[in-house]
């Protein structure tokens, strides 16, 4: 991972968000932008190199299966699922690693995804989880504020 991380970052609406995109690249992360999820697996096959994958989606159930699709091509890349939905259950939806509520998009929230994509690559190793059932999918290790 270098010092300036690399977003996929995969939006329909990429033209609308351009000043978001552009706080993104101001908070130090380095974009590629798929319009559509399958041009972001044709992406992610093809061995670019990202460090994260940012989903932005209004629909929860709709990105969280998008970054289930990712995440069997990719299972060890992060992938942060950004919409205005809160979960009904309160629970993290599968498929994706972490969840950013976001009513608009705007600097600060560019910051917090920068600051949160460094923190997740830089301080949380990738360990095996214990149950070796689930051989070949890894955890981050828990931040100690969680604790």
């Amino acid at each position: 991972m270098s010092v300036r991380p690399k977003l996929l970052f995969v939006c329909r609406g990429a033209e609308a968000h351009l000043s978001f995109m552009h706080y993104l690249e101001r908070a130090g992360c380095r974009l590629i932008v798929a319009r559509e999820a399958e041009h972001a697996a044709k992406i992610l096959v093809t061995a670019v190199d990202v460090d994260a994958i940012l989903i932005h989606h209004e629909d929860i159930t709709l990105g969280s299966t998008m970054g289930s699709g990712f995440k069997l091509i990719t299972p060890l890349l992060p992938v942060l699922l950004l919409t205005k939905e809160w979960p009904t259950n309160g629970v993290l939806p599968g498929g994706v690693d972490a969840l950013c509520y976001a009513v608009s998009l705007n600097r600060r929230v560019a910051n917090d995804i920068a600051r949160f994509v460094r923190y997740l690559l830089l301080e949380q190793p990738l360990s095996p989880l214990d149950d070796m059932q689930e051989a070949g999918r890894f955890i981050p290790h828990k931040p100690n504020y969680l604790n």
